[in-house]
């Protein structure tokens, strides 16, 4: 392999690499995905364990971006550990 083949793959190699991170970083941070493609229901479950003035900024905006619906979820999900470990409940076991 020749010294220009060799830039020539590195140079090649790199535009890939960035051009993956460039994808990720807009679909996680950059990318709005609206509301109504989660469903009612669904954002209203999501959001009940948000403050109230970051719920209403989300609800206003109509939009949130992958990432921070990621962050809504595990803050749902910490909440109703929380609330099940609080009341002495165990999940694994049926009634």
């Amino acid at each position: 392999m020749s010294n220009i083949e060799a830039a020539l793959l590195a140079v090649l190699w790199t535009a890939l690499l960035a051009g993956l991170w460039g994808w990720r970083h807009w679909h996680l941070y950059q990318r709005r995905i609206p509301l109504a493609s989660f469903g009612a229901r669904q954002v209203t479950e999501a959001l009940r364990y948000e403050q109230e003035d970051q719920r209403q900024a989300i609800l206003a905006r109509g939009w949130v971006t992958q990432y921070e619906w990621l962050e809504i979820h595990r803050r749902a999900v910490a909440a109703v550990e929380a609330e099940i470990q609080r009341r002495g409940v165990d999940p694994n076991k049926s009634n």
